[in-house]
Parts: C-alpha cells; structure tokens; sequence
C-alpha cells in the first residue's frame, strides 16, 4: 500500500465545496493527502465540517498543489506566498489535471495490490514457478523450484532456458509460443524428473516471455497413492454407509391399535438382540418401515442398511446373487462373481415375507 509520505500533498486556497469533496474522496483511497483549506476562507459559509488547517501549521508540511477555488488577486498573492519551490499553483480551469492525476494514482495504487497479492501467490505455491522474458532468458523462479529441484536461484536467474533445459515445458513453450500441458523432462543439473505446464504471455498480442508450473513426479506419485490409500480405508470403514442407511425409526410408526402397539413393543424388543429376524406380513403394511426402525434402534446402527427386493430375483438364483460364487461352482460359472451381501461380525439381515 502507498504510505502517506509518497502522496502528493493539496492545498485549497478559497472554497468550493464540490472540489473539497473531491478531494476528500481521493484522499480517503490514498490518491491524494489533502491538508485542507485556509481557516479564514470559510469564515462566514457554512461549511465549517471541512478540513481547514491554518499558515502556522503549514510551516512544516510539503505542499505539492495550490488549487484556488476562487480567483482573485488577495487569494493568488496569499498562493504565492505559500508556495514553495515544487509546488503547482492550480485554478478550476485546470482542476481537469488534478483530475487525470487521481485517477493514474488510483489505478497505480491497484496494479501495485495486484502485484503484491500474486507475487505472494508465486512466492507460496506448492509448485514450481521458473519465467523467461521474450528473449528466453530466466528472470525469475520461485522458492518452491529450489525445493524441488535443488538448483539455487543464482543457477538459473541470468541463464537462457536452452541452456539449462532444452527439453522442458518451459522451452517447448517459449519456442513455439503455444501452451504444453503434462510435460515430463529432467532439466539439466538435477535428477528430479517432473511433470509440467507451460504456457506464452502475451500483452496486447506482442509476446513478452513465458511461464511454467511443475511438480516432482514422484511426489505426485506419493499423494496419489495415498489419495487412494485414504479414499479405500473411508470405503472401507464401518461408519461409510454409501448411502445405505435406515431412514426411520420408530417414531415414524403411527397408530393406536393394540396389534400395532404389540408389534412396535416386540420389535423394540428384538432390536437388541444378535439375531437374524424375518418379519412377515402382507404387501403395504410396513415390513420395510419396520425393518429400517428396528435397524435404528439396534447396537448396530452405525453399520450400513440395505434393503434388496428379493421378489424381483428367480428364485434359482437367489443365492448366487445374494452371497455370489466362485468360477466352475456351478454350470455356467465362467468366473467369480462377488457378493451383493457380506456378513460381518455382529451384523445381521432381515428377512421380509409377504403373508401367505
């Protein structure tokens, strides 16, 4: 950010107050320090809420800018005698400089907190950074290319990229001022082999230099296999249901009737228990729902839930299909086939029958 020393200081002389507020508004982005307007030019306005700063407190500050709100001879001869040996004497007719001024301040003042925010950007990135101008030679890498190469920068900064690696991305790039994704190469001076990205800059179609980004293949290869190693023990483990979960409990059974109150008592009862449960009855009145409540209710919660129409299934092939076979265990047996039911320890299935 720019500090206040670097801005250019403003004075107003006379007053006007859509200026003053201009100049207010610049300050408050930090395209301008205005000082304020001399404290006898509002004597009898009403504009005492501005800034006002009085000669004894001007004897030690820098003024860059005069503007004279109002010309007349007393108020010219009063900037004069205020000003000093860089100092610009400004009237409204040329405030259109003041104007100009802010706005290639502003936009000066956004290219530097853009520059700061991705230099900060390449300076922390995981990945290697190298560029070369538009005569290829490097002017830049990042801290991340030393880790991963073990070249110091002095071994790079100043050398042309056909020098010191002919055969990557980055040369490629520079050569053909095209892009080049996934290139893997090892430049010369290191053993690590990399993977890389690379890409032309051009700045209003006139090229100016290229860019890469790579990464030790090996690395890649390590997060890789743990990404893996991570994403099996979460399949793998007994709280991943992949979405096969009981959904109800028995707070979504409603009724009043003895038979139902009885049924909701005995399976309450039996959700406690280790065994393997069959509940039957006929189509519509709620096998499933009982099933996923006692399911709930059960020290065995935590564990997936699935329910398979097994009414959908020939019956001949209930049981490949539920517990799966080995290859020849059967006539037309060609290979192994997995189970769609496993049975863990501790876990158990519910059997649902339709009434007879």
């Amino acid at each position: 950010m720019l500090k206040n020393e670097s801005l250019l200081s403003v004075l107003t002389i006379g007053f006007d107050e859509k200026v003053v507020r201009k100049l207010i508004a610049w300050q408050e982005k930090e395209a301008f320090l205005y000082l304020g307007t001399l404290e006898h030019c509002l004597k009898g306005t009403s504009s005492a809420a501005f800034p006002v700063i009085d000669k004894a407190a001007l004897a030690q500050k820098d003024i860059d800018f005069i503007i004279l709100c109002e010309e007349n001879k007393s108020l010219r001869y009063e900037a004069e005698q205020l000003k000093r040996e860089k100092t610009a004497i400004i009237t409204l007719d040329q405030f259109w400089i003041m104007e100009t001024l802010a706005e290639q301040r502003l936009a000066m003042k956004k290219l530097y907190k853009e520059q700061k925010l991705f230099r900060t950007i390449v300076m922390y990135s995981h990945e290697g950074i190298q560029y070369v101008d538009e005569n290829g030679i490097i002017q830049f890498v990042n801290p991340s290319f030393y880790r991963i190469t073990n070249i110091s920068p002095e071994e790079r900064i100043g050398f042309h990229i056909k020098d010191v690696s002919p055969n990557g991305a980055l040369a490629r790039a520079y050569e053909t001022k095209s892009p080049v994704i996934g290139h893997r190469s090892t430049g010369i001076g290191s053993n690590v082999e990399t993977i890389s990205n690379a890409a032309p800059i051009f700045v209003d179609g006139k090229f100016i230099g290229a860019v890469t980004t790579f990464q030790d293949v090996t690395e890649v290869r390590n997060l890789s296999r743990q990404l893996l190693e991570k994403e099996k023990e979460e399949k793998d483990s007994p709280g991943n249901h992949q979405g096969h979960e009981a959904r109800f409990t028995f707070q979504h059974i409603i009724g009043e009737s003895e038979q139902l109150k009885d049924a909701v008592s005995l399976a309450k009862r039996v959700a406690g228990t280790r065994s393997t449960i069959m509940i039957s009855g006929e189509s519509g009145t709620g096998k499933e729902l009982f099933a996923h409540a006692i399911h709930a209710e059960s020290p065995f919660c935590h564990h997936p839930f699935v329910a398979i129409n097994c009414a959908s299934i020939p019956s001949d092939l209930l049981e490949s299909e539920l517990f799966g076979y080995e290859k020849g265990a059967f006539t037309g047996a060609a290979g192994r086939k997995s189970a769609k039911l496993s049975l863990p320890k501790g876990e158990r299935y519910f059997w649902m029958k339709s009434g007879q």
